[in-house]
């Protein structure tokens, strides 16, 4: 499958486009790395003639999943209305920053069997992902940052359940959720027009 996606992604980026970003990653928190973990996979492709024109439209999807603590969760996300990437060349080692922002849909599960509660919310939301692109190099890392609103489930129940772990910060309107870490398993690729 990896093999059929990369050789997809070959054919249209050198036919159709001159921008295009594809992910799957596996990591932890850098603060909390036993506990909780997140799953994320994005892809896009936009058009060599105009740069809001897409290929392939941007999809993005993540998975966070806390286990132990005061309360255990899982959280799904799925990006619903996306902004157009961005894909940054960093000047001294060349990594790719590439950046997704928009709104994201979220359900967060909560308990098991009876006691199983479902919260739904949709909220802006910005992910970045470096591609490191020499292998052996520094590590690839991901950042999903989600603003839940205060006054909504979501936000106070992962504010509950993160205690301590410095990855939620609320204030009287925002519950912010930063999920950051080096990346334990997949890729990032990213490519913008002029790279080489």
């Amino acid at each position: 499958m990896a093999v059929f996606v990369g050789g997809l992604l070959v054919t249209l980026t050198s036919v159709y486009a001159n921008h295009f970003i594809a992910g799957g990653v596996i990591y932890s928190p850098t603060s909390d790395l036993s506990e909780t973990s997140v799953q994320c996979q994005f892809l896009g492709v936009k058009s060599r003639l105009s740069p809001d024109e897409f290929v392939i439209p941007t999809t993005i999807q993540c998975t966070v999943v806390h286990k132990g603590g005061s309360m255990s969760f899982r959280l799904f996300t799925s990006g619903k209305e996306l902004d157009p990437f961005t894909v940054e060349r960093e000047r001294t080692k060349g990594d790719h920053i590439i950046t997704l922002t928009g709104k994201m849909l979220s359900r967060i599960v909560l308990g098991v069997g009876s006691d199983r509660r479902h919260f739904t919310e949709i909220a802006p939301f910005k992910a970045v992902g470096v591609d490191v692109p020499s292998p052996g190099a520094d590590p690839e890392s991901f950042t999903l940052t989600i603003y839940y609103s205060a006054s909504k489930d979501i936000g106070p129940l992962l504010s509950k359940a993160l205690e301590g772990t410095g990855l939620v910060t609320c204030n009287a309107d925002t519950c912010t959720l930063t999920v950051a870490g080096i990346v334990i398993d997949g890729e990032i690729e990213g490519h913008t027009a002029g790279d080489a």
